[in-house]
């Protein structure tokens, strides 16, 4: 299964191009050098520019039986560095990429090298032997033979530069032109860039966690649907906190808060031009504000629905945690649970204290209606657009929605604070009272079970079991200890960002500065605060060794 990469090599200044040259190309084709390097890891940009030209070169030559399978390209494998330097400087260069580094890979057993180097060479002619100087070599160190690619980033015959954004997709197809052609398996459509991805990204689509990437996408298309012309497409885009330039070749967007764009239709492909975009919008006939039967529900109603949800998930692992000894008796942490009867749990009936609380959330605890920072929670995740319809969708701010790619957090605090039934601040801050206590105390017992087990050997087969129970329990302890850590610190954020949106929603001008200085002020208020601990620190020190 055939697959590719490019990416470019760096110039930072610190050292002489030729020298990046030198390193790469020597990196490529060096014979003997023995040490491994796997490109993902190149790191040029820091790096003599020869150095690093001569490093990849090294690195393509000593895997290939001793330069057998290396081909220049316009240029000569023993004299690439020189030829390329020569392009360099007969031309002006511009900007700070040197060269383009790249890979076509096999899967196992497919090609022969003699094969492989054939595409390779083929592939390199068919795209850049017109315009550029390119080394390529074939590694024979792995199961998998590859192919290598070294391109001076500058044209030999007018000075322009390689455009990754253009030659790398012909790469792509290319490569799986020449491979079908020799009755080998290529990847399906829309695979062979993941490599270019960033791993988080990958990890993230694998699991179906949401991602920056993924939540643009659905913004964008919500925008779409309720939109009845691209003007409007503009205005809720920009609502929703997003910053968008059409000026240029791709349509660029940035999220509230970031620093870089995304070009929405060269990641997500030609549905997302402007003309595509306005197409989409034509073709639905929505009339203004895209609003239809069914689609303005209450929030109070989803956050009511989420609670029912969530709660009911509780209570099925409340009831997966419980043991059963004796005639049904079910048990929680080794402990009879009173509140069990004929072998069945009653849900959310905790015999617990409301002294310290208003009346109102004593009697809304024991009807088990969400309320404190229950409610925080559920509000919060209902309008980060957690199962809302599109439209609904088109009308939350990003702040909210960039919040979704720690969803699996904001349920797991949620059901956390459901399940144990805390409602406030108070209330959460004495559950981390408690569980510091349990876990000093399960440390203290887990380490007597150790001490009894080197000091008795023969009890060692009856005390394990104890030990890894133990270990087990304090495991969990430690997790609510956890939870309830970042419980008080994500509560602070929620309330920051819904403060937030409401003041960018009477003025985004002057609520982005207020947000700024407010930022700032809290920034410089937390460092003399450190100063000021700092200082007395320091004076204490002091009257101790006075």
């Amino acid at each position: 299964m055939a697959t590719t990469s490019l990416w470019p090599i760096h110039n930072s200044g610190s050292k002489a191009v030729k020298a990046i040259v030198r390193q790469v190309v020597e990196y490529a084709e060096n014979e003997d050098k023995t040490k491994e390097r796997a490109p993902a890891k190149e790191k040029a940009s820091t790096a003599d520019p020869q150095a690093t030209v001569k490093s990849v070169m090294e690195y393509v030559s000593d895997k290939n039986e001793g330069m057998k399978y290396v081909t220049g390209i316009n240029c000569t494998a023993e004299h690439a560095v020189e030829e390329m330097m020569i392009t360099k400087r007969r031309w002006p260069d511009k900007g700070n990429r040197v060269l383009y580094h790249g890979y076509q890979s096999f899967m196992p057993g497919e090609v022969t090298p003699e094969q492989a180097h054939r595409i390779g060479v083929k592939l390199a002619q068919d795209l850049w032997s017109e315009r550029f100087e390119v080394v390529v070599a074939t590694h024979l160190d792995r199961a998998h033979i590859h192919n290598h690619y070294v391109i001076n980033a500058m044209s030999f015959v007018d000075g322009t530069k390689f455009i990754w954004d253009e030659e790398f997709p012909r790469m792509q197809v290319r490569s799986d032109e020449l491979c079908r052609a020799e009755s080998l398996s290529v990847l399906p459509p829309n695979q062979d860039n993941e490599a270019a991805r960033h791993i988080g990204a990958i990890h993230a689509g694998l699991k179906g966690t949401p991602t920056i990437e993924s939540i643009v996408k659905e913004d964008v298309d919500s925008c779409v649907l309720a939109a009845s012309s691209l003007s409007e497409w503009y205005r809720l885009m920009e609502a929703k906190g997003y910053r968008i330039d059409d000026s240029r070749k791709y349509l660029r967007v940035w999220p509230y808060g970031h620093t870089k764009c995304i070009r929405i239709d060269r990641r997500y492909g030609s549905e997302y031009t402007l003309e595509a975009l306005e197409g989409r919008i034509l073709s639905h006939g929505l009339v203004a504000e895209g609003v239809v039967e069914g689609e303005n529900e209450d929030e109070a109603e989803e956050v009511r629905r989420l609670y029912e949800e969530l709660r009911g998930r509780s209570e099925s692992d409340e009831r997966k945690s419980h043991g059963t000894t004796g005639a049904g008796m079910e048990t929680h942490k080794g402990k009879q649970n009173p509140q069990t009867e004929k072998g069945r749990i009653k849900p959310y009936t905790m015999q617990r204290s409301y002294k310290g609380s208003s009346p109102l959330i004593a009697v809304q605890s024991r009807l088990m209606l969400p309320i404190g920072i229950q409610i925080t929670y559920l509000r919060f995740i209902v309008r980060m657009g957690y199962r809302r319809t599109p439209r609904q969708i088109a009308r939350i701010h990003y702040l909210y929605r960039e919040e979704l790619t720690r969803l699996d957090h904001y349920i797991a605090e949620t059901r956390f604070l459901i399940g144990d039934d805390i409602h406030t601040e108070a209330e959460l801050r004495e559950k981390m009272e408690n569980t510091y206590r349990e876990i000093s105390q399960s440390k203290k017992a887990l380490q007597r079970l150790y001490r009894r087990s080197r000091e008795h050997p023969e009890e060692k087969d009856s005390i394990v079991p104890q030990i890894r129970d133990m270990a087990a329990h304090l495991q969990e302890e430690k997790k609510d200890y956890r939870l309830c850590q970042s419980i008080l610190i994500r509560t602070e954020t929620m309330c920051r960002k819904e403060v937030m949106v409401e003041r960018l929603k009477e003025d985004p001008a002057v609520a982005a500065k207020q947000i700024e200085a407010t930022e700032k002020q809290g920034n410089k208020g937390k460092q003399n605060m450190e100063k000021a601990e700092e200082r007395t620190k320091g004076g204490e020190l002091y009257e101790q060794r006075s």
